[in-house]
């Protein structure tokens, strides 16, 4: 057996290489709390936002309609992964340890 180190890096490689970043906007009305506890956890992992507020919105997303009583934020590191493609590389590496 590979020592787990090199099975863990081998890993997330793969993993990440099934990972497309897209970004992810969140929004909701005033005053907010769901985004308040997002930018909080971004803010301990040290991951980078911007929140807007209506009127930003407006400006940044005018295909999109939202009432002058609504925030936003925009998470740069979200993503999605490719699940089937992730799911692959779990059952071919069943000799990895997955922590």
């Amino acid at each position: 057996m590979r020592p787990i180190f090199a099975c863990r890096k081998h890993f997330n490689y793969k993993i990440m290489n099934n990972f497309r970043n897209i970004g992810m906007l969140t929004v909701e009305q005033e005053p907010g709390a769901e985004i308040k506890e997002i930018k909080s956890s971004l803010d301990a992992a040290g991951e980078s936002y911007e929140v807007f507020s209506s009127q930003e919105l407006k400006k940044r997303y005018p295909e999109l309609s939202f009432s002058s009583h609504y925030t936003g934020l925009l998470e740069h590191s979200a993503g999605i992964l490719k699940a089937d493609k992730c799911l692959k590389v779990l059952q071919v590496k069943s000799d990895f340890h997955v922590v």
